[in-house]
Parts: structure tokens; C-alpha cells; sequence
């Protein structure tokens, strides 16, 4: 054999010899992992642990139309400690042992207070007194003392998951917590967990309530706009990752989640709020089983506002039930101007026609046609004008009997063509469609002969009052008949992504001569000497016309006399009346304190609320003389201890007039003091967190603030009703 064969096998020998032996080394490592490291590798999978789950982004805001906010989300946590994170304990490598000499445990123990500075391991030790005492003044509800034996007990234990909060805690306290030095070393290192929620707020409370609607994500119910709208506001979720990998919890965020829409009504807060107080007063005053008030824009079909008020068993009244929109009730006399419309557009009949009422009782077969004073004889003859001034219920009859008895659908069609029968879209589940029964449809088995008086003076009828609203606000509108409107937009960002219009169902309900005499009628039910049925609603303030509605409720099959005869009353109208601006109805369902009245009861409400609409939306418009001296500005010192502030003006040698926040004064300084109770919301922008805190507590608001620095945004507006118990969240920046 050759030398050179000979060293190519001795090689290849070489090469074979070293593969044999990694071969061996590395099946020898395969068993060794297979039984002895088997268990330990077990248990660290065991540890690893990855969880996917959905990022809800923020519930978009519905808005009042000044851009307050009538409902937002609220973040709220649960904090927990991880007890058994590495960086809470001392590193094990740094623990002295049982046979470490002198040097040893010199030279550990120098390691462990180098690591400490660090921040790296024994962290509890280190921050365990501060860490008490930070979270006994934030929550009040231990000593630093108590916290420190609870949290030193868990830390021995090693709990995985100690409850560091009593139970959820608002943004505020939340970013409080974050500030210990502990914490602020992040999750990590000190091993905080946090699970968030979402509470739904209303910071104006009972304002606009059912209108806004509920919004529960844990019981999964969702009313008012909440509901219709809940696609816009729910935005679009995102997706994260958990990873916890023995005691590290690491979260990764793989798609970011979209905050949903605002939606912004047409409702101002302050006439909501003055609505509210007023019918709520009213429903009180009357005894009255249910309420319900709606201000609409003439010229726009805005809703202004909407109050439904129910009474519970204690008495009390709250938002339960959208009554506005769903309550299907026989309107009673406010349907004879719709009977009186026709009438004249037709050419049927003219006001000053000749009406024999008799003693206010009139036959219709068997069937008894009675006026409210048939017990005094009543009424005789009658205009066709009268007959609506004093709500002659016999005189109505008469004339609409007179022109279509004998042909009955002629009647339904005209009032159906006007547009009356005609569904809203307000965006408001529950919303009902008026009941206008017709010879000739699916409702004919029900129609007889007494139908057609009975239906021209408001009963066998059902009409929700936002109908009643819309038909009274055409008349003040010279004709139009306008669907009202509760939303005005869907906004991203501050960026208007859909808008909404005011649908005009009827651009000429009647002939426009026409609904200026219908116009004129009305003024007459307020200001006729001798027929007005509404004089109580006469203003010195503002000029109201409209028309009464007292009706005996019916209980179906029982009919309307079964256990006592209840009542619902109304009254509808606009003002001002020259060039009305605003029009309003306010319905009591069952009113037991005094004699049933429309004009007495309604009425006295739709004249309370229209005295102050002219007064707010005055208010709003005023601008301020520049000539005027008391317009000049001066510095205004922000809210605090009244005591405090006079230690101070004393040192200046200043003096201090302490006055109402609106009002301004030469040669003083012009405080927002405390001494008196604000009586609407006043307007916090510049001030900084504690004075805004101290001031806003103090008239017994729920104060949430997020973000750092001065006021920035309120989410109750200035000038706004304000009442104990209301919450207010503030931003800072």
C-alpha cells in the first residue's frame, strides 16, 4: 500500500471516528433530556403561556348639539401584584450559603446592594414602606401600617395574583398608583397587573336619558340612540397577545383597535335641563301617573329637547319609558285642528259658519256626543271658530259629520294625504306609527257608525305626541310638515362622516292661506275674551297659541268608565306667535289632583317652559356692549378657601368683592367665591386640578379628572343645570 492511500484512510478513519463521536454525544444528550432534564423542561413549557384575545377600542360619545357630552365611556381598573416576580426577591446568587466564608458573604452582599440601586432584584424590601404609605393616601381606607403587614403576608406566601385595589378605581387614582416608585418601574419589574373595564356614563344624569338610551356590555342591553346607533359607536376591536413566560407577563399588541364615532344630537342641554325641572314640577304638582314634553325648532325640526317622566311606586319620578315616541294614546281635542284643517282646505266649511251645539249634547244614532259643559246647558250656537276656542266637541262633529257622513274614507284620505299617517324615522327604537283607522282596510271590522265623529274630535285614534308636535309645528311653519330630527351627525375624530337632514314629508300640508287661518284659530283658543278654553297659558313674557287636548283614557275591552274614569291632557302650541320660533306639547297621562284640564294643567307647563326658552335662547345670543364699562374684564382670582384668599388680599391690601361669577365690577377684584352655591355649571377652563376638585365637590359634584395641568374641556357645559350627584369629567393638559 502506498503512502498516499495509506494517509487517505488514516484521514477518513479520523473524520469517521469524530462524526461516531458526536453522534454519541448527541444521543447521549437526547437521553439525558428524555430522563433527567425531562421534568424541569415540563414544567417551563408548563410556565409559557400565550393567550389571544380581542382589544375593544372606546365607545364613541353621543353629544348634545353644544358638543356636551350626554354619554361617554369611563375607564376603571383592578390592580393586582404578581408576588412572585423575580425582581421583588433578592437573586439567588447573591444569597449567602451555610459554608461561605467571611469574603463570600461580604462580596454577595455587595452584589446584592449594587443590584438593588439597579432596581433589579429585591425591590419589595426596598420599596415596601413607601409603596404602604402611597397607597393608604390614595385609597383611605387602610393605614400605611395595614397595607404593609397584608402585602409583606402575600409576598411571603408568594400569592400569584394579590388584590391591590378594594375594587375598581377611577383613571385618576389609577395614574396616582402608576406614580409610586415601585409601580412606576412598570409591570415587569413590580409586578403589577391591570385589568381594565369600561363604565358607561351620563354626566348630566336623568338629562335626555331615555332618549339617549342604556348601555350595559356585561348584560348585553342597549336602548334610545345606544341601540340604533351602536355600530358607529362600538368602532372596531384589535387584537393583543399575552405571553407569560414563568413570573414575566409580556403583552404584545398585533392590531391596534379603532375608537368608535360620536354621535351628536340635536338636544341643548340647557333647555333639556329647564324642560326636565319643569315638567318634573309639573307632574308633581298635578299628581299625574306619567309626563311627557318635547320643544321642538320651528324652521329646522330640531328636538330642543325630551322629557319622559314615570312615576314610581314611592312617588318619585324617573326616565323609564320613551312615552314621546311610543305612547299610542287617543290625543283628544288637539285632533280637532287636524278636523278643522281639512274642513277648510276642502272648502267644506269657512270659521265663521254656524254651528247649532244645543244644550251640548248631540246624538249620533244612540251614541251620545257630549261638550264638557252639557252639564250647563251649553254652548248654543256656534262659529265653526268658537267650536275650536272652546273645544266643542259637538260642534266639530257636527261639521265634519256635515261634510263626509255620506262618504266617510273621503275624510281618512285627506287627513292621510295631509301626511298624518306618515311613520318617523327619529332613530329611536320603539318609535310607534300613528293609528288612523280607515273604512276600507284591514281595521274596517272596527269601523261603525259612530267612528267618524268620534275620530274627527281626537278619539278611535292613537297618536303618539311627537305626531301631535310635528302637525302643530306645520301650522307655525305656514305649511310645511317637517319629520322631526333628534341626530344631526356621525363624527370621527372632530371630521363629520354622515350628516343628517331634516325630511320634509309634505312640503304644503295645506294651502298656505289656509294655515294661516288655522294660525289664527289657534291664538283665539289662548286669547278669545269669550270662548278660550286656554287662558291660563297668557304670557306678559311671549306671545302662545295652540290648542288644548282633554281625553278619558280608554281600557280597551272594559271600556272607559271601568274603575273610575282617568284622564290624559295636553296642550300644544308655538310661540312666539308672530314668528314663531319653537313649538312644544306637554302630555299628563292621569293627573289626581284637581279637575282634568288640558289648558289648566298642560298648558300652565307649555307656558312655563316658553317664558324660559325665550329667556335662555336670549341669554345665548346676547353680545356684550364694548362701550359699556362693566364690560371691561378684569383678573379673576380661581376658586379656593374663601378664608385663605382674604389672608392673602390683606397682605396686598386688596379689596375683595365676592359676587357672582357672571357678574363684573370696577375697582375690585372679582372672585368666583364659594360663600354661595353655584346655581348652574360654571365654567372651570384655566383652573388648575385642586381648585377645580375643591370648588366642584364642594356643590356636590362627582369630580373625574384625566390628564395633567389646567382644565381644558368639561363634559357638562357652562351655564348648564347643575344638581348634587352629578358627574363632571374634566381634562387636563
Amino acid at each position: 500500500m502506498s503512502d498516499k492511500i495509506r494517509h487517505i484512510i488514516i484521514r477518513y478513519t479520523i473524520v469517521y471516528l469524530i462524526v461516531a463521536l458526536l453522534f454519541v454525544v448527541v444521543v447521549v444528550q437526547i437521553g439525558k433530556i428524555q430522563i433527567s432534564e425531562k421534568k424541569p423542561l415540563l414544567e417551563m413549557n408548563e410556565q409559557y403561556k400565550s393567550k389571544s384575545y380581542a382589544i375593544v377600542g372606546n365607545r364613541g360619545k353621543i353629544l348634545a348639539s353644544d358638543n356636551s357630552i350626554l354619554a361617554t365611556n369611563l375607564p376603571e381598573y383592578l390592580l393586582y401584584i404578581d408576588m412572585r416576580t423575580p425582581s421583588l426577591r433578592p437573586n439567588p446568587k447573591n444569597l449567602p450559603a451555610a459554608n461561605d466564608n467571611a469574603e463570600q458573604i461580604r462580596i454577595k452582599q455587595n452584589r446584592a446592594a449594587n443590584e438593588r440601586k439597579k432596581n433589579q432584584f429585591d425591590l419589595f424590601d426596598k420599596y415596601i414602606n413607601s409603596t404602604s404609605q402611597h397607597l393608604a393616601e390614595i385609597f383611605g381606607n387602610k393605614s400605611a401600617e395595614q397595607y404593609k403587614r397584608e402585602l409583606t403576608k402575600a409576598f411571603t406566601e408568594q400569592t400569584a395574583f394579590y388584590k391591590l385595589t378594594p375594587k375598581r378605581i377611577s383613571d385618576l387614582q389609577y395614574r396616582a398608583i402608576k406614580q409610586d416608585s415601585l409601580f412606576a418601574l412598570g409591570g415587569v419589574k413590580s409586578g403589577l397587573l391591570v385589568e381594565k373595564f369600561t363604565k358607561r356614563i351620563k354626566p348630566f344624569g336623568e338629562l335626555a336619558s331615555r332618549t339617549v338610551g342604556t348601555f350595559d356590555e356585561y348584560k348585553r342591553t342597549k336602548t334610545g340612540l345606544e341601540l340604533s346607533f351602536d355600530n358607529e359607536l362600538n368602532g372596531d376591536s384589535g387584537r393583543a397577545i399575552m405571553e407569560s413566560i414563568g413570573n414575566t407577563h409580556i403583552e404584545r399588541i398585533i392590531t391596534e383597535p379603532s375608537d368608535g364615532m360620536d354621535v351628536v344630537t340635536t338636544i341643548e342641554t340647557n333647555l333639556q335641563d329647564m324642560a326636565y325641572k319643569t315638567l318634573l314640577k309639573g307632574v308633581e304638582d298635578f299628581g299625574a301617573a306619567e309626563g311627557y314634553a318635547i320643544l321642538m325648532e320651528v324652521e329646522s325640526g330640531e328636538i330642543k329637547a325630551m322629557v319622559n317622566l314615570q312615576r314610581r311606586n314611592d312617588g318619585s319620578y324617573f326616565e323609564d319609558r320613551n312615552g314621546c315616541v311610543a305612547n299610542l294614546s287617543e290625543p283628544g281635542s288637539t285632533f280637532k285642528v287636524v278636523s278643522l284643517m281639512a274642513l277648510l282646505d276642502e272648502g267644506k266649511a269657512n270659521l265663521n259658519d254656524t254651528i247649532h251645539t244645543g244644550n251640548g249634547v248631540y246624538y249620533y244614532g244612540k251614541a251620545a256626543m257630549k261638550d264638557h259643559n252639557a252639564n250647563r246647558g251649553g254652548y248654543g250656537d256656534l262659529t265653526l271658530a268658537q267650536s275650536i276656542y272652546a273645544s266643542s266637541n259637538v260642534g266639530v262633529s257636527r261639521a265634519v259629520y256635515k261634510a263626509w257622513g255620506n262618504n266617510q274614507a273621503e275624510y281618512v284620505n285627506k287627513v292621510i294625504k295631509m301626511g298624518l299617517r306618515e311613520k318617523f324615522d327619529l332613530h329611536i327604537p320603539g318609535t310607534a306609527s300613528p293609528l288612523i283607522k280607515h273604512p276600507k282596510d284591514s281595521t274596517s271590522a272596527t269601523w261603525s257608525a259612530t267612528t267618524l265623529p268620534w275620530m274627527s274630535v281626537g278619539y278611535e285614534t292613537g297618536i303618539p305626541p311627537i305626531y301631535t308636535l310635528a302637525f302643530f309645528n306645520s301650522i307655525a311653519n305656514g305649511g310645511k310638515y317637517l319629520e322631526p330630527r333628534v341626530v344631526k351627525a356621525i363624527v370621527k375624530n372632530g371630521e363629520i362622516v354622515k350628516s343628517f337632514e331634516t325630511r320634509v314629508i309634505n312640503e304644503h300640508i295645506c294651502k298656505p292661506e289656509v294655515a294661516q287661518l288655522v294660525k289664527e284659530t289657534l291664538h283665539g283658543v289662548v286669547w278669545d275674551k269669550g270662548y278660550a278654553t286656554a287662558k291660563t297659558v297668557q304670557s306678559d313674557k311671549v306671545e302662545i297659541a295652540g290648542k288644548t287636548g282633554t281625553a278619558q283614557i280608554s281600557k280597551g275591552k272594559q271600556g272607559y268608565k271601568t274603575n273610575g274614569t282617568s284622564y290624559q291632557v295636553s296642550f300644544c302650541g308655538f310661540f312666539p306667535y308672530d314668528k314663531p320660533e319653537y313649538t312644544c306639547v306637554v302630555v299628563l297621562r292621569e293627573p289626581s289632583i284637581g279637575a282634568a284640564s288640558g289648558g289648566r294643567m298642560s298648558g300652565s307647563i307649555v307656558k312655563s317652559i316658553a317664558e324660559q326658552t325665550m329667556i335662555l335662547s336670549s341669554r345665548n345670543s346676547v353680545k356684550p356692549d364694548r362701550n359699556d364699562s362693566t364690560s371691561i374684564k378684569l383678573a379673576k382670582i380661581k376658586p379656593g378657601s374663601t378664608k385663605d384668599l382674604s389672608i392673602i388680599a390683606q397682605h396686598l391690601n386688596l379689596n375683595i368683592d365676592s359676587i357672582k361669577p357672571s357678574e363684573q365690577k370696577i375697582g375690585a377684584i372679582v372672585t368666583d367665591s364659594l360663600g354661595n352655591a353655584y346655581t348652574s355649571m360654571p365654567d372651570c377652563k384655566g383652573w388648575g386640578a385642586k381648585s377645580a376638585i375643591y370648588a366642584l365637590k364642594k356643590i356636590g359634584l362627582d369630580v373625574r379628572i384625566a390628564g395633567r395641568g389646567k382644565v381644558v374641556a368639561q363634559t357638562i357645559q357652562p351655564g348648564s343645570g347643575i344638581k348634587p350627584g352629578m358627574s363632571v369629567l374634566l381634562e387636563l393638559n
